[in-house]
Protein backbone atom coordinates (compact mmCIF):
# COMPACT_ATOMS: atom_id res chain seq x y z
CA UNK A 1 0.00 0.00 0.00
CA UNK A 2 1.30 3.45 -0.99
CA UNK A 3 0.12 6.75 0.48
CA UNK A 4 1.50 10.28 0.48
CA UNK A 5 0.61 10.85 4.13
CA UNK A 6 1.43 14.58 4.30
CA UNK A 7 2.86 14.21 7.84
CA UNK A 8 2.72 11.05 9.88
CA UNK A 9 1.50 11.89 13.39
CA UNK A 10 -0.37 10.00 16.12
CA UNK A 11 -3.81 10.96 14.81
CA UNK A 12 -3.04 9.89 11.26
CA UNK A 13 -1.37 6.65 12.36
CA UNK A 14 -4.59 5.71 14.18
CA UNK A 15 -6.72 6.46 11.11
CA UNK A 16 -4.26 4.62 8.91
CA UNK A 17 -4.47 1.54 11.12
CA UNK A 18 -8.15 1.09 10.21
CA UNK A 19 -7.34 0.67 6.52
CA UNK A 20 -4.29 -1.47 7.26
CA UNK A 21 -6.33 -3.89 9.37
CA UNK A 22 -9.30 -4.13 7.01
CA UNK A 23 -7.17 -4.60 3.91
CA UNK A 24 -4.62 -6.94 5.55
CA UNK A 25 -1.71 -4.87 4.25
CA UNK A 26 1.73 -6.53 4.42
CA UNK A 27 3.96 -3.72 3.10
CA UNK A 28 3.22 -0.05 3.72
CA UNK A 29 5.08 2.71 1.84
CA UNK A 30 4.55 6.31 2.97
CA UNK A 31 5.89 9.50 1.41
CA UNK A 32 6.11 12.97 2.96
CA UNK A 33 6.33 11.57 6.49
CA UNK A 34 7.64 14.94 7.77
CA UNK A 35 9.45 13.39 10.76
CA UNK A 36 12.77 11.88 11.77
CA UNK A 37 13.20 8.44 13.30
CA UNK A 38 12.85 9.63 16.89
CA UNK A 39 9.57 11.41 16.18
CA UNK A 40 7.83 8.79 14.06
CA UNK A 41 4.76 7.42 15.86
CA UNK A 42 4.36 3.68 16.22
CA UNK A 43 1.92 1.95 13.89
CA UNK A 44 0.30 -0.92 15.75
CA UNK A 45 1.16 -4.38 14.36
CA UNK A 46 3.77 -2.88 12.03
CA UNK A 47 7.53 -2.43 12.22
CA UNK A 48 9.58 0.23 10.50
CA UNK A 49 11.70 -1.45 7.84
CA UNK A 50 13.62 1.58 6.58
CA UNK A 51 13.20 5.33 6.17
CA UNK A 52 14.80 8.59 5.07
CA UNK A 53 14.16 11.88 6.84
CA UNK A 54 15.36 15.38 6.01
CA UNK A 55 17.98 17.14 8.08
CA UNK A 56 18.07 20.61 6.52
CA UNK A 57 14.57 21.26 5.18
CA UNK A 58 11.12 20.68 6.61
CA UNK A 59 8.66 18.14 5.19
CA UNK A 60 9.48 15.33 2.79
CA UNK A 61 10.89 11.99 3.79
CA UNK A 62 9.88 8.40 3.01
CA UNK A 63 9.40 5.18 4.96
CA UNK A 64 8.62 1.49 4.50
CA UNK A 65 6.75 -0.47 7.17
CA UNK A 66 6.27 -4.26 7.35
CA UNK A 67 3.67 -6.27 9.19
CA UNK A 68 5.04 -7.72 12.44
CA UNK A 69 6.75 -11.05 11.89
CA UNK A 70 8.15 -10.18 8.48
CA UNK A 71 11.90 -9.81 8.06
CA UNK A 72 13.92 -7.83 5.55
CA UNK A 73 17.39 -6.67 4.68
CA UNK A 74 17.80 -2.92 5.12
CA UNK A 75 19.53 -1.14 2.24
CA UNK A 76 21.61 1.93 3.03
CA UNK A 77 20.85 4.33 0.17
CA UNK A 78 21.54 7.53 2.10
CA UNK A 79 24.54 8.45 -0.06
CA UNK A 80 22.18 8.79 -3.03
CA UNK A 81 19.60 10.98 -1.26
CA UNK A 82 19.43 14.70 -1.90
CA UNK A 83 16.74 16.56 0.02
CA UNK A 84 13.87 17.75 -2.19
CA UNK A 85 15.51 16.40 -5.38
CA UNK A 86 15.61 12.69 -4.58
CA UNK A 87 14.61 10.99 -1.32
CA UNK A 88 14.49 7.22 -1.06
CA UNK A 89 14.77 4.15 1.13
CA UNK A 90 14.81 0.46 0.24
CA UNK A 91 14.58 -3.07 1.57
CA UNK A 92 15.02 -6.62 0.29
CA UNK A 93 12.42 -9.30 1.05
CA UNK A 94 12.10 -12.99 0.25
CA UNK A 95 9.23 -13.53 -2.20
CA UNK A 96 8.49 -17.04 -3.44
CA UNK A 97 12.12 -18.07 -3.35
CA UNK A 98 13.31 -14.88 -5.04
CA UNK A 99 14.34 -11.54 -3.67
CA UNK A 100 11.89 -8.64 -3.87
CA UNK A 101 13.50 -5.20 -3.94
CA UNK A 102 11.17 -2.49 -2.62
CA UNK A 103 12.17 1.13 -3.27
CA UNK A 104 10.11 4.07 -2.01
CA UNK A 105 10.92 7.49 -3.50
CA UNK A 106 9.82 11.10 -3.20
CA UNK A 107 10.55 14.05 -5.48
CA UNK A 108 9.41 17.54 -4.51
CA UNK A 109 7.41 19.56 -7.07
CA UNK A 110 9.55 21.68 -9.42
CA UNK A 111 12.80 20.10 -8.21
CA UNK A 112 15.63 19.17 -10.60
CA UNK A 113 14.28 16.32 -12.72
CA UNK A 114 17.67 15.38 -14.18
CA UNK A 115 19.11 14.83 -10.70
CA UNK A 116 16.13 12.64 -9.86
CA UNK A 117 16.48 10.63 -13.06
CA UNK A 118 20.23 10.14 -12.69
CA UNK A 119 19.96 8.96 -9.09
CA UNK A 120 17.24 6.40 -9.81
CA UNK A 121 19.33 5.09 -12.69
CA UNK A 122 22.43 4.75 -10.49
CA UNK A 123 20.51 2.87 -7.78
CA UNK A 124 18.80 0.52 -10.24
CA UNK A 125 22.09 -0.14 -12.01
CA UNK A 126 23.63 -1.03 -8.65
CA UNK A 127 20.78 -3.23 -7.38
CA UNK A 128 19.34 -4.78 -10.54
CA UNK A 129 19.63 -8.55 -11.01
CA UNK A 130 17.88 -10.51 -13.72
CA UNK A 131 16.24 -12.86 -11.20
CA UNK A 132 15.24 -10.17 -8.68
CA UNK A 133 11.72 -8.75 -8.50
CA UNK A 134 11.59 -4.95 -8.24
CA UNK A 135 8.80 -2.76 -6.90
CA UNK A 136 9.49 0.94 -7.23
CA UNK A 137 6.87 3.28 -5.81
CA UNK A 138 6.40 6.80 -4.51
CA UNK A 139 5.26 10.34 -5.17
CA UNK A 140 7.33 11.52 -8.13
CA UNK A 141 5.26 14.60 -8.99
CA UNK A 142 5.28 13.77 -12.69
CA UNK A 143 1.89 13.43 -14.35
CA UNK A 144 1.96 11.36 -17.58
CA UNK A 145 -0.85 13.42 -19.09
CA UNK A 146 0.68 16.87 -18.55
CA UNK A 147 4.43 16.33 -18.02
CA UNK A 148 4.84 14.47 -21.29
CA UNK A 149 8.56 14.93 -21.89
CA UNK A 150 9.55 14.22 -18.30
CA UNK A 151 7.35 11.14 -18.21
CA UNK A 152 8.79 9.87 -21.51
CA UNK A 153 12.34 10.23 -20.21
CA UNK A 154 11.51 8.45 -16.95
CA UNK A 155 9.58 5.69 -18.72
CA UNK A 156 12.38 5.07 -21.23
CA UNK A 157 14.91 4.65 -18.44
CA UNK A 158 12.69 2.45 -16.24
CA UNK A 159 11.67 0.27 -19.18
CA UNK A 160 15.33 -0.61 -19.70
CA UNK A 161 15.06 -2.40 -16.32
CA UNK A 162 11.72 -3.99 -17.22
CA UNK A 163 9.79 -1.63 -14.93
CA UNK A 164 6.27 -0.72 -16.05
CA UNK A 165 3.70 1.57 -14.38
CA UNK A 166 0.69 0.04 -12.59
CA UNK A 167 -1.34 3.17 -11.79
CA UNK A 168 -3.60 4.65 -14.48
CA UNK A 169 -6.10 6.59 -12.32
CA UNK A 170 -5.70 10.02 -10.75
CA UNK A 171 -4.00 9.92 -7.36
CA UNK A 172 -4.45 13.55 -6.37
CA UNK A 173 -7.83 15.09 -7.14
CA UNK A 174 -9.20 18.53 -6.36
CA UNK A 175 -12.21 20.51 -7.53
CA UNK A 176 -10.17 21.89 -10.43
CA UNK A 177 -7.55 19.25 -11.25
CA UNK A 178 -6.70 15.55 -11.28
CA UNK A 179 -3.17 14.17 -11.60
CA UNK A 180 -1.39 10.82 -11.56
CA UNK A 181 1.66 11.86 -9.53
CA UNK A 182 1.93 8.80 -7.25
CA UNK A 183 3.01 5.66 -9.07
CA UNK A 184 4.01 2.01 -8.65
CA UNK A 185 6.33 0.27 -11.12
CA UNK A 186 7.13 -3.45 -11.22
CA UNK A 187 9.30 -5.66 -13.41
CA UNK A 188 6.99 -8.66 -13.00
CA UNK A 189 3.44 -9.49 -13.99
CA UNK A 190 0.75 -8.45 -11.52
CA UNK A 191 -2.63 -6.75 -11.57
CA UNK A 192 -3.06 -3.04 -12.10
CA UNK A 193 -3.03 -0.99 -8.92
CA UNK A 194 -6.31 0.01 -7.26
CA UNK A 195 -6.75 3.68 -6.31
CA UNK A 196 -9.12 4.51 -3.46
CA UNK A 197 -9.91 7.49 -1.19
CA UNK A 198 -8.77 7.74 2.42
CA UNK A 199 -9.21 9.97 5.47
CA UNK A 200 -5.56 10.80 6.08
CA UNK A 201 -4.38 12.76 3.03
CA UNK A 202 -5.27 14.74 -0.08
CA UNK A 203 -3.53 11.97 -2.04
CA UNK A 204 -5.39 8.73 -2.75
CA UNK A 205 -4.40 5.34 -1.35
CA UNK A 206 -2.83 2.97 -3.89
CA UNK A 207 -3.12 -0.79 -3.44
CA UNK A 208 -1.42 -3.55 -5.40
CA UNK A 209 -1.75 -7.28 -4.86
CA UNK A 210 1.52 -9.19 -5.08
CA UNK A 211 0.40 -12.29 -3.21
CA UNK A 212 -2.40 -13.75 -5.34
CA UNK A 213 0.21 -16.01 -6.93
CA UNK A 214 3.98 -16.10 -6.93
CA UNK A 215 4.82 -13.22 -9.31
CA UNK A 216 5.91 -14.12 -12.80
CA UNK A 217 8.95 -12.19 -14.02
CA UNK A 218 8.15 -9.63 -16.68
CA UNK A 219 9.39 -11.34 -19.81
CA UNK A 220 7.92 -9.16 -22.57
CA UNK A 221 11.28 -8.09 -23.92
CA UNK A 222 12.26 -7.65 -27.55
CA UNK A 223 15.16 -9.51 -29.09
CA UNK A 224 16.80 -8.07 -32.17
CA UNK A 225 18.43 -10.13 -34.88
CA UNK A 226 21.84 -8.58 -35.49
CA UNK A 227 22.94 -10.15 -38.76
CA UNK A 228 25.16 -8.54 -41.39
CA UNK A 229 22.15 -8.07 -43.68
CA UNK A 230 20.15 -6.40 -40.89
CA UNK A 231 23.07 -4.16 -39.99
CA UNK A 232 23.19 -3.03 -43.63
CA UNK A 233 19.44 -2.38 -43.52
CA UNK A 234 19.86 -0.42 -40.31
CA UNK A 235 22.53 1.90 -41.74
CA UNK A 236 20.59 2.36 -44.98
CA UNK A 237 17.37 3.22 -43.15
CA UNK A 238 19.23 5.57 -40.84
CA UNK A 239 20.69 7.46 -43.77
CA UNK A 240 17.19 8.17 -45.05
CA UNK A 241 15.92 9.52 -41.73
CA UNK A 242 15.08 13.20 -41.60
CA UNK A 243 16.38 14.92 -38.47
CA UNK A 244 14.81 18.37 -38.90
CA UNK A 245 12.84 18.01 -35.66
CA UNK A 246 16.06 17.42 -33.69
CA UNK A 247 17.55 20.68 -35.00
CA UNK A 248 14.52 22.75 -34.11
CA UNK A 249 14.71 25.20 -31.22
CA UNK A 250 13.84 22.59 -28.59
CA UNK A 251 15.26 21.82 -25.17
CA UNK A 252 17.85 19.10 -24.71
CA UNK A 253 15.34 16.63 -23.28
CA UNK A 254 12.94 17.03 -26.21
CA UNK A 255 15.80 16.54 -28.68
CA UNK A 256 16.94 13.40 -26.86
CA UNK A 257 13.41 11.93 -26.82
CA UNK A 258 13.03 12.42 -30.58
CA UNK A 259 16.48 10.94 -31.23
CA UNK A 260 15.82 7.95 -28.93
CA UNK A 261 12.46 7.15 -30.52
CA UNK A 262 13.89 7.41 -34.03
CA UNK A 263 16.80 5.06 -33.28
CA UNK A 264 14.43 2.63 -31.54
CA UNK A 265 12.04 2.58 -34.49
CA UNK A 266 14.80 2.05 -37.04
CA UNK A 267 16.31 -0.72 -34.93
CA UNK A 268 12.94 -2.43 -34.55
CA UNK A 269 12.21 -2.32 -38.29
CA UNK A 270 15.70 -3.25 -39.50
CA UNK A 271 16.84 -5.79 -36.92
CA UNK A 272 13.73 -7.95 -36.48
CA UNK A 273 13.92 -9.39 -39.96
CA UNK A 274 15.09 -12.90 -40.75
CA UNK A 275 18.14 -13.01 -43.00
Amino acid sequence: MLVNIRILNIDKSSLLLVDLSELKIQILCLTEIWADRDNLPEIENYQLGNHFSRSHYSGGGVGIWLRDGMSCKILDLSEHCLEREFETCGILLNCGGRQLLVLNVYRSPNSNFNVFLDKINVILDRLYKSNRYILLCGDINIDPNTDLNLNDSLSNMLTSYGLLPKVDCSTRVSSSSAYIIDQIYTNFACNKAVVMPNTVSDHETILINLASEAPTPFMNCEKHLFTRNNFDNFFTDLQHEKWESVYKNLGFQEKFNIFYKTISNVTYISCNQAS
